[in-house]
């Protein structure tokens, strides 16, 4: 029985890409134990406006120290959700399943939005798993922070290592990215018996008209019904060992 871990940081309204790897996985578990990295998917995102241009959607962060960790990162006060849904319904107008889409980000946002210190990392858990949920994908999530005292590690490499041993994994599943940089690492993984495979994902449209790959989910979810989301992630879904 074949045992897949994916190891993720928890992003912001992430990529529909992102979904697909989670719906492989057995266990996923969002790295909240590590540096927060300015600038990255963590706190924003990329949809499409009405003149078929990228723009981002951030969420505004507290100010914090460079070394403070995912897990103690917290949304600035100044966040108002009833403007964020105005930003995609004034760059969705008149796309099809629009109404449905905003119902269900405001309905996921507004579970773990505090009137102070709402964390981050507990707005975009909530977000990630409520798609998984609607679109019928079974999931099991853990924060690393929960167990990271019961690992030991010295290096990045050796953190995944022992998060896979910790949940008795034979198959570790990277995303694309990483693939470069991990080449030389990959033998540690052989060691203790964890297989290492690679995510891709390779587009298909899901609008009529222009279409740009890489977008937030949301994208998806303004054209289309959550419920067709699990057959369009199979349809767009490759591992490669």
């Amino acid at each position: 029985n074949d045992m897949i871990v994916v190891i993720t940081q928890p992003t912001f309204i992430p990529w529909i890409g992102y979904f697909d790897q989670l719906r492989i996985a057995d266990i996923v578990v969002f790295l909240d134990s590590v540096q927060y990295q300015r600038r990255s998917w963590q706190n924003r995102n990329r949809i499409i406006n009405r003149l078929g241009n990228e723009c981002l959607l951030t969420i505004p962060l507290k100010k914090s120290p460079r070394n403070t960790l995912i897990k103690d990162i917290n949304i600035s006060d100044t966040f108002k959700l009833d403007s964020f849904i105005d930003k995609i319904k004034s760059c969705y107008r008149g796309a099809p399943n629009l109404e449905n889409c905003l119902y269900f980000i405001k309905k996921s946002l507004s579970k773990k939005l505090m009137d102070e210190n709402t964390l981050l990392k507990d707005i975009n858990r909530q977000f990630i798993e409520d798609i998984l949920d609607s679109s019928d994908i079974k999931f099991k999530t853990f924060w690393s922070s929960d167990f990271e005292s019961s690992i030991k590690y010295n290096t990045p490499t050796e953190r995944l290592i022992e998060i896979c041993k910790y949940f008795k994994a034979s198959t570790y599943l990277s995303a694309p990215g990483s693939r470069d940089y991990m080449r030389e690492e990959l033998n540690k993984f052989s060691k203790f018996d964890i297989n290492v495979k690679w995510h891709s994902f390779s587009h298909k449209s899901y609008v009529n008209g222009e279409f740009k790959p890489y977008m937030s989910v949301i994208d998806y979810l303004a054209h289309n019904q959550i419920e067709n989301l699990k057959t369009y992630l199979k349809e767009c879904s490759k591992v490669k060992n």
